[in-house]
């Protein structure tokens, strides 16, 4: 009951959904913090973190275990190099590009922020990178800046010979580098960033997973506060279904799991106060701004004529089942809908690893861990090299506290990015 009790207060303070973190994860944390202040019972070190801060945050120091890397996952990064260089330089008189990596662990994801758009051509004075972690050890590693060969996952050589210097303790980021990148540490569910700093591009991934339904809102209405309109936000490969379809539209790149934000959106008068119709004339397509005034209800019955909307999944055949369909019917919040037409989908095409994967992430958005699972590695029968399979599992073993089958499916995914290193 006490462990429960501790997770509950891990809950309330930062967050952290007690159903994702392994029960075992947390109970050693404890365990390890009960020795270090030599507190033998737990009900006595339960009233210490009720009470003392310092504690706290130093049981939160154990629990919250970064696992990440140099430009991890790639694709995101392929995706901001190229929309530096064909949008944001081609822009007439392009601002200062603001970045926020959040949260930003022990820095390898905003210093290859920094490096991608330094190959993309923005000089060092064109643009500005804020990281934050509720983590202060974390942060501590991030301006020191010195990585071991954990944090290097494929072929990175190219980045190693150019970006940083071998020494007898690891590798260490040049300091030209270094100082492209602000470090705070701060609770991001709590997080009290100036309302003036605004950003153009926020990454945050692979968070929303492990936060409550209510640290969930609360960080994505930070999030939407800090992003300026137009802005990318890049999420982890788990999170889509948690973005809501009436403030972004999804990017569609494969494996970028990018959205854009919305600008101010105005509905006709006929829509006013009907919250359905509403989400039913975002999710067509037809987003009219503020600024354009000469929209009226003939327009946009000209509009849906025009662009032929589709009709929906529910009611359409089984030959109009598409998983890109299935996708936009989750990334519109109908989870249920979406798994149940994912099924049938599968039905008629047993063998289709895509399929799967996208079952998988659905039932991770329902929180059904097991299921999702069990979808992957069923993924992974029918396509042994599935990078994107083995990234689900090896996160999913992770967060079960299954360290060694975690470590056998990153040897795994190292080993198919030296076959393939693109």
């Amino acid at each position: 009951m006490t462990l429960a009790a501790i997770s509950t207060l891990l809950s309330q303070r930062i967050g952290l959904e007690s159903t994702v973190i392994s029960p075992r994860h947390i109970e050693k944390a404890t365990v390890t913090r009960q020795a270090a202040c030599q507190i033998s019972d737990i009900k006595d070190y339960l009233k210490l973190i009720q009470t003392s801060e310092i504690e706290f945050a130093a049981l939160v120091e154990e629990i919250v275990v970064p696992e990440t890397w140099f430009f991890r996952d790639r694709k995101p990064f392929e995706y901001l190099k190229n929309y530096v260089r064909s949008q944001w330089l081609s822009r007439r008189n392009p601002s200062i590009l603001r970045l926020l990596s959040m949260p930003c662990a022990t820095g390898e994801e905003p210093y290859s922020i920094a490096i991608t758009l330094l190959e993309a051509g923005l000089s060092p004075n064109r643009f500005i990178i804020d990281g934050i972690d509720i983590s202060q050890r974390a942060i501590a590693k991030a301006r020191q800046a010195l990585y071991s060969k954990n944090s290097f996952r494929g072929d990175l050589s190219i980045y190693q010979q150019q970006y940083f210097q071998p020494t007898e303790s690891g590798y260490q980021l040049t300091q030209s580098i270094q100082n492209l990148v602000n470090f705070y540490c701060n609770n991001i569910v709590n997080v009290s960033l100036s309302e003036r700093k605004k950003y153009d591009i926020i990454f945050c991934r692979n968070l929303l997973i492990y936060l409550t339904d209510s640290a969930c809102k609360q960080v994505l209405n930070t999030i939407d506060r800090l992003l300026l309109p137009s802005g990318l936000l890049f999420i982890g490969s788990s999170e889509f279904a948690k973005i809501s379809p009436d403030r972004y539209t999804s990017i569609c790149q494969p494996f970028t799991f990018a959205y854009q934000k919305r600008e101010t959106t105005t509905f006709p008068d006929s829509l006013e106060g009907n919250k359905e119709k509403k989400k039913d004339y975002l999710n067509k397509g037809i987003t009219i701004h503020s600024s354009d005034k000469s929209v009226d209800e003939k327009n946009l019955k000209q509009k849906r004529q025009e662009q032929n909307p589709p009709v929906s999944l529910s009611q359409s055949p089984v030959l109009d089942i598409d998983l890109p369909n299935i996708r936009k019917l989750a990334n519109q919040g109908e989870i249920d809908e979406a798994i149940t037409l994912c099924q049938t989908y599968l039905t008629h095409h047993p063998t289709s690893a895509a399929a799967y994967i996208l079952l998988g992430e659905l039932y991770q958005a329902n929180r059904d861990e097991v299921a999702s699972k069990k979808s992957f590695r069923k993924a992974l029968y029918l396509e042994p090299n599935s990078e994107s399979a083995l990234i689900h599992l090896a996160l999913i073993e992770q967060n079960q506290g299954n360290w060694a089958s975690a470590e056998i499916l990153q040897q795994r995914i190292q080993r198919l990015k030296q076959i393939d290193p693109r």
